[in-house]
């Protein structure tokens, strides 16, 4: 302020940092004239962590928005972000949309995961059995078990008999050797006849010839029925094959041999005992 001068005179005050001079001072013939007001400067951003907003430099990071003037700065954080200044990474959240990668706190983690982390350096653990990869997202490979409460839900599979497990999580397959059958191979096939002698039925695949009916299933095969003059346990023994069994056990027994065996009934197996 100018205080009794004579005629005309003017003066410019100055501002602290962080205003900006409006109007000004003068004096003319003893009557002084004074608009000069500092008015408070919109506040600009800085990364010291020191800048209050005193000087309207006001310390702001990680994308928010600086607002206000001097000494009433604010600072609009970007989301994942949070306090005065933005400076505090917010603690992550789970979402279900795969874009979302943590930049803005916000974490791709599904199948029961644990979001955990804060903004950029989000975690997804504690994936529900099954699942697997960083946000839980990837169905793991089945493994095998002999309960047959495991219907693959959590990536294991009932899966017996020799089958070879496959999929993944909620889709497992149980792909079965020869001689089961069903979704998870514990059913036992309808054994099927073969001529071949080495065919014991440990596949469901079991020698039985000379009119024999195959019965029974995988391990557990029969061969029954043989036709007229043919017998043991997959029909293969022809007349003089039994005829000779027959003398042979009577003989070892001290046995009379009758001309043909009983169970031959009548028929004539002269020729066989040659």
């Amino acid at each position: 302020m100018l205080l009794s001068i004579k005629g005309f005179s003017h003066c410019q005050p100055t501002c602290n940092e962080g205003y900006t001079l409006s109007g000004s001072q003068s004096c003319y013939l003893g009557t002084l004239t004074d608009t000069a007001e500092c008015q408070a400067d919109p506040c600009v951003a800085s990364d010291d962590p020191a800048k209050d907003g005193s000087d309207g430099i006001f310390y702001c990071i990680n994308g928010g928005t600086v607002g206000g003037t001097t000494t009433a700065c604010t600072c609009d954080c970007n989301p994942g972000y949070e306090d005065a200044s933005c400076q505090t990474a917010s603690a992550c959240t789970a979402s279900s949309d795969p874009a979302k990668d943590g930049s803005d706190g916000i974490f791709y983690c599904i199948n029961g995961g644990t979001v955990g982390g804060t903004t950029t350096a989000c975690t997804c653990t504690d994936c529900n059995p099954g699942y697997e990869d960083a946000s839980c997202q990837t169905a793991s490979a089945c493994t095998a078990s002999s309960d047959p409460a495991k219907d693959g839900s959590d990536g294991i599979f009932y899966c017996i008999n020799g089958g070879t497990v496959g999929g993944t999580t909620t889709a497992c397959t149980c792909d079965c050797n020869p001689g089961y059958e069903d979704a998870s191979c514990q059913t036992a096939s309808a054994c099927t006849a073969s001529s071949d002698p080495a065919k014991d039925g440990s596949d469901g695949i079991f020698y039985c010839i000379n009119g024999g009916t195959v019965g029974g299933t995988t391990t557990a095969c029969t061969c029954t029925s043989c036709a007229t003059r043919y017998g043991g346990k997959n029909c293969h023994i022809g007349p003089c094959d039994m005829e000779k069994s027959c003398f042979d056990f009577n003989l070892r027994n001290g046995m009379t041999t009758p001309a043909s065996c009983a169970f031959l009934g009548d028929e004539d197996v002269t020729e066989c005992k040659s």
